[in-house]
This record gives structure tokens, sequence and C-alpha cells, in this order.
């Protein structure tokens, strides 16, 4: 056993020995070299791509323990250089001067880049004793000896601190080699004017550097160099001509020529500082926003502050050129008045900004300050007041529906309704409606619906309405009115009411009237005219022979009864005027005119013996005289007591035969008659009158009354009970219905 064990102890001593002396481990490959920077004309570059103009640039290889080592520098795959390292470091390939790090020169020079412009691809890799290598990434060298091209498109401004924006193209890199760079930069010349001729450009001085980068104008393509007061360096004079060139450098350092410099190119481009304005007032307000409250002054006078008496002056609205005005000889300031331009009123925006801008030649100052003019929301207008689109309107309603509508949509406004007692002179407006949050370019204040709230219109009276349109659309100003409205005139119709007659004796109340009493009942028709006592308290009735009958109304007592008038035993009385108590006239057919009670005779008119054609008579507002009518439309004058008859009124129709039916008049020489077709025939003075209710040949209108508020219109009573408004009457709805034919007068009151 021990002979065993120390023969198997000499075996794995054998193999351990065997292991150690006899074969060695493979060397581990070297970490690969990098480029980390390549030394041009341009400078020095430590990021891929660099660019320069020179074909031997300066090349920096860093390889981590390199000592005797071999590094090899490629050129687009090629060997350019080698040397042995001494260095762990950096081995620097230096085309023009040779090589440091290494402990030999190098066997080759990298001369093979170039001779032409073009990209060049380097690498670099190490040999370590063991023959292994390792290749560095890619580091591209552009060789770049052309320069850009010149930048296009130069323009100057001036600016508002009396400075000079520059402004350019983007500039191309030369397109014919293929080892384009690119722009990188633009340098930025300034040119004081000759001391001889001050609009001759002198020498040229660099004043700035803009980054390619930089250029952030339209898509890109336009940059800028503000050129700013510099004190002693630079002191901007107004008037004073100046000169400005642009040049572009490239990626390799190549600098191209100024812009407009070729020989016998335009010189460079010239720009001439012109004092800035400043809008000083509108309006005759120096504060902007300029708020105005009357829509109708859509046109301020504008006044602006110049610094030179020369050139000429433009308004701008929102940009936009509005007017121009000479400036004239040593003067500071320009008015431009508000008949030279036209500033509009249309739907929003209502705030519009203004500036101001001096021209002298070609040269522009800068913009002046900028100033706001608000005009308030379009001035509404009433389009109808209870569906009437005619002012005056009338109407029995204590809240009449109102129509407003603008020009321009509203936006959430607010609009007010406002009622005072006249149109005239100054108002005692009181706001009876408001509606809010209103859009678009209508709106109605409606009494059934409540936006009238608890105001309420007294009957028989005239209004006057009017409405304001509010709105806060523009959020730096404040909440902006519109003026009223054009007044509109409304008038609460008077409630009509009264009596109408049917040829039996009946007596018919509407309108609210209390009912009649001691009213008689013939059982034929004879019934011809009822007088109601101005305070509508009792009447008399007449019937075709002459009886005069009293009647009272509601629970008041029956009047006195008549004495002294006629009785004729046959139908020929034709109409009743009672003037008091018991006393009046009565007109028969042929004309006669019978006082009664104490009235006072009539003493000369006309007189139709044997004729049934007197129709109808009133009285004058004095009680001195009166007109009769006839039934072939004549109307003749009476006088009573010691006064003349009245001259016939002119413009009376004559019909030609039995067809004339009522008379009213309009004023003491001026009236309507009414014929049985229903026509409305005015004479003297008095207003035509378009009626609707109009039957040709068919004789059914039997009377013609007007309202004691409003003569301008009236009602016609036909033999069937319709009554019709025309004029500026109101409706009334239909007293009684009736038989054919049998109604036969018509009397009113208003309230």
């Amino acid at each position: 056993m021990r002979s065993l064990k120390l023969f198997l102890t000499t075996v794995v001593a054998a193999l351990l020995t065997m292991t150690v002396i006899g074969v060695s481990p493979a060397a581990a490959i070297p970490s690969p070299p990098l480029i980390t920077q390549v030394v041009t004309t341009a400078g020095t570059f430590t990021t891929s791509p660099s660019a320069g103009t020179s074909s031997t640039p300066q090349i920096t290889v860093n390889v981590p323990q390199a000592t005797g080592n071999t590094v090899n520098l490629y050129v687009n795959g090629v060997v350019a250089s080698t040397c042995t390292a001494n260095s762990d470091f950096n081995i620097v390939f230096n085309g023009a001067a040779g090589s440091t790090g290494c402990s030999a020169p190098p066997s080759t020079l990298p001369a093979n880049i170039g001779p032409g412009d073009g990209t060049y691809n380097l690498t670099a890799d190490r040999v370590n004793l063991n023959g292994q290598s390792n290749p560095s990434t890619t580091f591209v060298y552009i060789l770049d000896t052309k320069a850009p091209l010149a930048p296009g498109t130069v323009t100057t401004t001036q600016l508002a601190n009396d400075g000079i924006r520059v402004r350019w193209s983007k500039a191309s890199d030369d397109t014919t080699s293929p080892g384009v760079s690119g722009v990188t930069k633009y340098n930025v010349f300034r040119s004081a004017p000759d001391q001889a001729d001050p609009t001759v450009e002198g020498t040229y001085t660099k004043i700035g550097t803009v980054n390619d980068s930089a250029c952030t104008g339209a898509s890109g393509l336009e940059c800028t160099y503000d050129d700013i007061a510099l004190g002693e360096e630079f002191d901007p004079v107004t008037g004073k001509h100046y000169f400005y060139k642009v040049s572009s450098v490239d990626l390799a350092g190549n600098e191209g020529a100024k812009s407009n410099s070729s020989p016998g190119a335009a010189p460079g481009i010239e720009a001439v500082i012109v004092a800035p304005v400043t809008i000083v007032s509108m309006g005759g307000s120096t504060t902007s926003p300029t708020f105005q409250p009357d829509a109708t002054q859509t046109k301020p006078d504008v006044v602006v502050s110049v610094g030179t008496d020369s050139g000429t002056v433009t308004l701008k609205r929102d940009g936009v050129n509005i007017a121009t005005k000479t400036v004239p000889t040593s003067a500071t300031e320009v008015t431009i008045q508000a008949a030279n331009y036209l500033t509009g009123q249309s739907a929003l925006p209502r705030s519009h900004s203004y500036t101001a801008e001096q021209t002298v030649g070609t040269d522009h100052s800068p913009a002046s300050n900028t100033f706001t003019y608000v005009l308030p929301p379009a001035r509404p207008t009433i389009t109808s007041v209870a569906g009437d689109t005619t002012s005056p309107a009338k109407d029995d309603v204590t809240q009449p529906s109102v129509a407003v509508s603008w020009v321009g949509a509203a936006t959430n406004d607010t609009v007010k309704l406002f009622v005072d007692d006249d149109c005239t002179g100054p108002h005692a407006k009181v706001q009876v409606g408001q509606k809010t949050g209103v859009s678009g370019t209508t709106t109605t204040f409606n009494g059934v619906a409540g936006d009238w709230g608890s105001t309420q219109l007294a009957k028989g009276q005239s209004y006057c309405l009017t409405v304001t349109n509010t709105d806060t659309t523009i959020s730096d100003a404040p909440t902006a009115t519109s003026p009223s409205s054009t007044p509109f005139t409304f008038e609460r119709a008077p409630i009509i009411s009264g009596y109408l007659l049917d040829g039996q004796g009946g007596i018919h109340e509407f309108g609210g009237a209390p009912k009649a009493a001691f009213a008689p009942y013939y059982g034929f028709d004879i019934g011809r005219r009822i007088s109601v006592m101005p305070d509508g308290k009792t009447g008399y009735e007449l019937d075709g022979y002459g009886g005069i009958h009293p009647f009272a109304t509601g629970t008041n007592s029956k009047p006195a009864t008549v004495v002294g008038a006629p009785y004729f035993g046959f139908d020929i009385a034709r109409d009743l005027i009672i003037t008091g108590v018991g006393k009046g006239y009565v007109l028969d057919g042929f004309g006669g005119i019978h006082a009664f009670g104490g009235a006072t005779p009539v003493t000369s008119g006309p007189y139709f013996a044997g004729h049934d054609v007197a129709r109808r008579f009133v009285l004058l507002p004095n009680g001195k005289g009166g007109y009769l009518l006839d039934g072939f439309g004549g109307v003749h004058g009476f006088g009573i007591g010691v006064d003349p008859r009245p001259a016939n009124p002119s413009g009376s129709p004559y019909f030609g035969f039995d067809i004339a039916r009522g008379l009213q008049l309009y004023s003491p020489t001026a009236g309507y008659v009414l014929d049985g077709y229903g026509g409305v025939h005015p004479f003297g003075n008095a207003p035509s009158v378009t009626f609707v209710k109009y039957t040709a040949n068919f004789d059914i209108a039997r009377d013609l009354d007007t309202t004691e508020v409003d003569l301008n219109g009236g009602y016609v009573l036909d033999g069937n009970g319709q009554v019709t408004a025309w004029g500026d009457a109101v409706s009334i709805p239909r007293p009684a219905v009736f038989p054919p034919d049998i109604a036969r007068d018509l009397v009113l009151f208003t309230s």
C-alpha cells in the first residue's frame, strides 16, 4: 500500500509540473485605441465629424498600455502612418512635424489626406507582442478648402432703441465639393459713412457674429443681428447713414465673401435712423386704452408726436395702414383728423390697436407705442312693439312684446329696456326689464313671459321705449354699454267700450260698459239713434217717429223725460244729439234740425223739403254751428242762434245717389264721410284712410265713429253688428250678434 501511494503522489506531481512548464495560456487581446482629437486650422475637434483646410492634420490616438506595441493610423482603410509606442497613452501623428509618443519616427506621414476636398475616415489599431490587434472606431475628417457662398437678401429695419436690426437669408456652403462641411456662423460688418459724403460707405468693421443655429426666422431661413447703441463706439444719430454687410463661415473655418461686395456690385445695405414717433392721444384721451362711450364716434382724432419735420406719418389699425399725413415744416406733432380715415364699426372685435410710423424717403422709424381704442357694442334697434314695426305703435296691452335687433352677434350680453313718458327733451328713464346672457342678433322682451317685471303701462298714455346693450367681451375693457336705441313710441290704447243700438230698440253693451236699463223695445225696425251723456250714466234713444226715450246704465236712475221735442208720427227722424240733461237737437229726413229742452235753436242751414235725404249731423266743438250730411254725400254748414253758418268744407264727396251713411269731424273744417259700402272718405285736411272692410254694391255700412283720444282712426258699424277698426284705432270685439241688417247706431267711450 505504501508503494501505491508513493506512485500516485509522484504521478500527480509530474502532471502539475507539466502544466506550469510545458504550455503557456493565450495572451489577452489588447483594448482598442481611440482617436480623441483632430487639430486643424479651424481648431481642435474632439467630436466626429471634424473639418479643416489642412491635408496633414494633427491626429491624437489614445492607446492605454501601449508601450512596445505597434500603432497604425489608417486613412480610408489604408495605412498612413506606423510607429512603435514608447508611451502607454497618447500617440500624436502630426503630418506636418512628425509624431510624438513613438520610440522611432513613423514609417510614413499621413500625407494621403487630399489633395482634393472630401470626407476621410480615420481609424487606428495597435498590435501587441503576440501579433494581436484591435481597431478603433472611425473618426470622420472633412477636408474643406472652399469658402461658402455669401448670404443673400440683406435688409435693415430700425429698432425702438435707435438701433438697427440687420436681416439676411441663410447662406449655402460650396455645393460642388463632395466634402461640404456646412455654414456654421455669420460675421456682421458695419461701415460708418464717409466724411466727405455721408451717403457713401467707408471702411467696414466686424461688429458681431451670429451662429447659424440661432437663425430662427420663417422656416429657419432668416438670421438677424441687432446693432444697438454701444456708447462712444456706436451712437446712432437721427438721419445719419450706416452701411452693413454679412459674410458666412463654414465648419472648416473658411469665410466667404461679404454680401454685395463683388466688384461693380451695389454697396452695402444702407440704413437711416428715423426718430421714433409716439401716439400721444386718441379722441382727446391721453390714456390707453380709450373707451369710447358713443358708438357714433367711430373715428377719433389721433395726435402723433414726431422727431423730424419731414416725410409722412402713417397710422395703422390692427397692423393695416388706414391713413397718412405729411409732416409740416418745423412740426413736432401731427394730428390725423377723423375725417381722414374710417375706423368703421362692425361686429367683434370692437377693440382696435393703433400704431404710427414716420417715413423719410425709403427709411422708417420704429413703430410707435400701441394705443387701444374700444368701441361700445353695436347700438340696438327696436324693430317692433306689440307686433307693430311702425313707431308709434298702439295696443291695449300693459306690457307689450318688444323685439330688439342689432348689427353683429351679441355674446353673453346684457340688454336693458327703459320706459319714459315723453320722447322729447330730457327723459326720466326707468328701467323696466333686463335680459342677461343674450347671444345672437335679436332678442324679445315678452311681457307675457314676465320680462317686464312688475311695471304696468297706464291705459290711454304714450310712452317712449329705448334699449341698451352691454357686454364684457373685451378682457382688458370695463363693462361697455352701447348708446340707447332710437326711441320707439308706444301708446297704451284706451279701453274701448260703449253701446250698440239695434232697429228694434235694443241697447247692447260691450267692452265692460254697464248694462243699459229702461230702454224701449218696439218689436219692429224703428230705432234710429242713441246719445249717451258724457258721464256714461244716462242717455236717450230716438225712434223714427221722433220719440225720445230716456234710459240709464247699470244701477243709475232713469234721466228726466224730454220736453218740447218734435213728434212726427211717421218714420222721418234721422239723428239725435244730446247737449245736456233733457235737451238737444233732432234731425229729420228733410234737413230740419229741431231744438228741445232749452237748446239754442238752429237759425240757418239747408232744408230739402219733401225729400228724405238728410242723414247725419254734427256740432262744432264750440257749439256755435255744425255740419249736416245728405244722402248724396254733400256736407252743409248750419248756424245756431246768432252765429252764422260755417262754410261748406272743401273736398267732401258727392256720390250722385243716396248712399252716404255716416259723418264724423276730424277738425272744425275737416272730417270723414261713410258710404253704405264701407268707404271712408276724408274732406278738408283730414288724413286719407285705408279701410279693409269695403263691400262694393252692398249697402250695409251704418255708422262711423272715432275716439276722442286719437282722431287718426275710428270704427265702422255694419248692419250685422260687426265693428271694424280703421286707421290707428285698436280692434274691439264684436259687441253682439244680430239678424241681418238690424244694427243702427254705435256709441263709443274711451277709458
